[in-house]
């Protein structure tokens, strides 16, 4: 079984070496270089890594992945994709060689974001029959014509070391064209709001994830939960307290078992000091005992602010025993 990590790079000198440690084990270690014009090429060479340089222009991160893929021999079984800022755990290739069958396309493992999340991600896939597609927040998807079979493990293979001084400014604009490319693509409109609410254009963000909940794709109740969520924190944004209210309480009908939606209802019902609801909200949450690992999960509802809000609301009901038993179980 031959396995190579691929990624592509601009200018990241200060994630070679630790990259390139934590890939011991692979076959090959590929880096297609983006233009970089610092000593990222010089350092990942010293280190043995196969670099190849790429041109991308206009910029779109769909393509310089093929191209990274399309430099990988043909005789290899897995490929992971990663990128400078990742690092594969200790003892990787023992995981991924254990959940690897003959038939195996695809592997589900746990990554962590670096910022407190951590969810399942599925960028280890076979040499052939996959591509990237979409501009921004590319993803790995199989041709149509071949079967997919897939393998999930639940243990963390990837780390991320965010580069928080980034600049997001390519996001927008390339989320504005992806959805112009692809207008029906529920992802692509999905991601183009989650990008006007960072932006803080709340009404924009409102507009297109109400153009996302209408699509006849958009049926994942946690990206569509997601959505009403922020759609609530627009509305709040704009003074909307009524339609934020009713954002959130639809985020709780389309997805009822995941702790975030009962938590944001219930933060907002402590803004807006709607007692009953706020305890009922953060009750039911706690109700929910079994955490699912996705992207738009946090670890905050695992935590104890739950337990605080229902404490409160109690407090403020005047239900004393019920805010000493929550109050003493958040402490």
């Amino acid at each position: 079984m031959k396995i190579a990590v691929y990624a592509i790079a601009l200018n990241e000198e200060k994630f070679v070496e630790q990259f390139y440690q934590s890939c011991q084990g692979a076959d090959l270690v590929l880096i297609a270089d983006t233009g970089s014009t610092d000593n990222t090429v010089k350092l990942a060479e010293s280190l043995g890594v196969s670099v190849h340089k790429i041109s991308i222009k206009p910029w779109r991160f769909d393509h310089a992945r093929n191209a990274a893929l399309a430099l990988i021999p043909a005789d290899y079984d897995i490929c992971i994709s990663l990128d400078l800022d990742e690092v594969l755990v200790d003892n990787w290739r023992q995981l991924v060689e254990d959940a690897w069958h003959k038939d195996t396309t695809r592997l589900q493992y746990r990554f962590n974001n670096g910022m407190g999340n951590i969810f399942n991600a599925t960028k280890i896939h076979a040499r052939h029959g996959y591509a990237w597609h979409h501009l921004c927040h590319e993803m790995i998807e199989i041709d149509p014509r071949m079967k997919e079979s897939w393998r999930v493990i639940n243990d963390i293979l990837i780390e991320h070391y965010p580069d928080r001084t980034k600049s997001r400014s390519q996001y927008l604009p390339m989320l504005e064209a992806s959805v112009k490319e692809r207008p029906q693509d529920h992802r692509d409109s999905w991601y183009l709001a989650r990008e006007y609410f960072y932006e803080q254009k709340w009404q924009k963000a409102i507009d297109e994830w109400n153009r996302y909940l209408a699509l006849p794709t958009a049926t994942w109740h946690h990206e569509r939960s997601f959505a009403l969520r922020h759609q609530g924190r627009c509305y709040q944004n704009l003074g909307l307290q009524g339609l934020a209210l009713t954002a959130y309480r639809s985020a709780v009908d389309q997805s009822r078992f995941i702790r975030d939606t009962w938590l944001d209802l219930a933060q907002v019902c402590y803004d807006y000091r709607q007692w009953h609801e706020c305890y009922y909200a953060a009750t039911q949450a706690l109700t929910i005992t079994e955490r699912e690992y996705v992207f738009t999960s946090t670890p905050e509802p695992w935590g104890w602010r739950l337990y605080d809000l229902a404490a409160l609301a109690a407090y403020n009901l005047k239900m004393k025993e019920q805010a000493i038993y929550y109050g003493g179980t958040c402490s």
